[in-house]
């Protein structure tokens, strides 16, 4: 992961760049719950584990955009 820099301001709707909105959850699992029962489940191929562990899935919202959905670690006590 390279630095993070802002989206030009110049950039348009159908511009192709390497940005995407991230939303991050306590639950994954209740989200693909919550999804499932609002008729717009996800699919095995929608998931993922990121670098580290982390789990998250590509969200497709009402106006066909795709997201990222990523589950907070826990940190639990040792």
């Amino acid at each position: 992961m390279g630095p993070r820099r802002p989206v030009p301001l110049d950039t348009a709707s159908n511009d192709i760049v390497a940005t995407h909105p991230v939303v991050r959850v306590a639950s994954l699992d209740a989200v693909a719950a919550a999804l499932a029962l609002c008729g717009k489940p996800l699919a095995e191929r929608d998931f993922m584990v990121l670098r580290g562990g982390m789990r998250a899935a590509l969200v497709t919202g009402p106006d066909g955009h795709r997201f990222l959905v990523e589950e907070r670690v826990r940190d639990y006590p040792t």
